[in-house]
């Protein structure tokens, strides 16, 4: 891991303030996953920071236009953005405790970090991953359901509302999810669905743009088996991030699987 910057802030976007006396810390996080199998990693539960007089802080559900994106992580894979916490404006020579084994109950292995200084060179984190990655066209399997991307497009506008913040551009999957398993099932595009960057960042469907779609996805209710559901999801990425994946979750808790397309 590493704790790349360091920012405060009193507001985050239009609707997220601190409390009196009050500010945000923000750090820039970046995980990668160097085993050889899918693993799991929380900020919430790996991440803290602790003032001078021993206060501890968890982080916040506030969000920054990148937020740190946890849960499954494949080999190889590298995932990066802001946490965000809320401490005193007064407290003082804050650290990172950063827990390498949050949900291993025989083991114990913790780092920290002083805010306060920097190292004389900056590491940074780059991915490659250990798993197949697929190509628009290909599908990928888990427990009878079948996911596939069948193609993708990107726009500079949806619809005669719906346009991207300046320096972003829409890219716009082509899914469908196939149910080959004999109970009806749930598909959450908040949980399961991301489009991601070669450096980690990550992205969930642009709910004005997946809107403004003829064809959009529809999640509103479970697929029966045997059935499938396909649709387009709108996300807003930064124009010409490249490579760029798209990334389905199976939300297998006792096998972690996740499949990549490259979208570009």
């Amino acid at each position: 891991m590493v704790a790349l910057e360091t920012s405060t802030a009193t507001k985050l976007g239009e609707f997220q303030e601190a409390g009196s006396g009050n500010e945000f810390v923000i750090i820039r996080l970046a995980v990668k996953n160097t085993s050889d199998s899918f693993i799991d990693f929380s900020s919430f539960w790996q991440t803290r920071l602790k003032d001078s007089q021993n206060h501890v802080y968890d982080a916040t559900f506030g969000a920054t236009a990148h937020p740190f994106d946890g849960g499954s992580l494949a080999p190889g894979e590298v995932s990066r953005g802001d946490v965000v916490y809320e401490v005193p404006k007064n407290a003082e020579n804050l650290k990172m405790q950063f827990d390498f084994t949050a949900f291993d109950l025989f083991d114990f292995e913790r780092v920290v970090i002083n805010l306060g200084q920097t190292a004389g060179s900056v590491t940074d984190l780059s991915q490659d991953l250990g798993v197949d990655v697929l190509s628009p066209g290909d599908s990928a399997s888990k427990n009878d359901v079948k996911a596939t991307v069948h193609s993708v497009r990107t726009e500079s506008q949806l619809g005669e509302f719906s346009q991207p913040d300046e320096g972003n551009e829409y890219v716009i999957p082509d899914i469908e999810i196939t149910n080959n398993t004999d109970e009806a099932l749930t598909v959450s595009t908040l949980l399961q669905m991301r489009v991601k960057t070669g450096t980690g960042l990550s992205y969930t469907a642009d709910i004005m743009g997946s809107s403004s779609l003829d064809r959009g996805y529809k999640e509103g209710s479970d697929i029966a088996p045997g059935e499938s559901r396909r649709g387009e999801l709108a996300f807003q990425v930064e124009k010409g991030a490249k490579p760029l994946y798209f990334i389905f979750d199976f939300l297998d808790f006792a096998d972690s699987y996740k499949a990549f397309w490259k979208l570009r």
